[in-house]
């Protein structure tokens, strides 16, 4: 009877201990991942007509990059899951003005990332 208080004890001991262990660990926190658009620069000019190239660095340190998308005046105009992150803006049917350019890296994990810049259509070249 004693052998088997004992065992009962030392076994709920062991579940407890278990519990504690569990509810202690640290939980893995996500770092967000890196997202830079390298060309064009901000300020750059460009004239209608233009195909402006849009390239984007993407990195995470403790995951993957999952996607990075391309907006153009806060409207979705590209995405790429594989880098190198390029894109191609055909601007022949655009009118002349001021753009924001962003790019939004989402990591495996849900993080995100983004930068922005902002370039000039002129007049057409011609």
């Amino acid at each position: 009877m004693k052998k088997r208080t004992i065992i009962t004890v030392l076994t709920f001991a062991l579940f407890a201990a278990i519990l504690v262990m569990q509810s202690c660990k640290k939980e893995d926190k996500n770092q967000l991942p890196a997202c830079k658009i390298t060309t064009p620069s901000d300020g750059q000019q460009f004239a209608v007509g233009d195909t402006v190239k849009i390239v984007v660095e993407a990195s995470d340190n403790d995951g993957t990059v999952a996607k990075v998308d391309c907006y153009v005046n806060g409207q979705q105009a590209a995405s790429a899951t594989n880098a190198p992150y390029i894109f191609l803006w055909n601007t022949e049917n655009v009118q002349t003005g001021d753009y924001n350019l962003k790019a939004t890296a989402t990591d495996d994990k849900g993080g995100t990332a983004s930068d922005d810049i902002s370039i000039t259509l002129g007049s057409a070249k011609k």
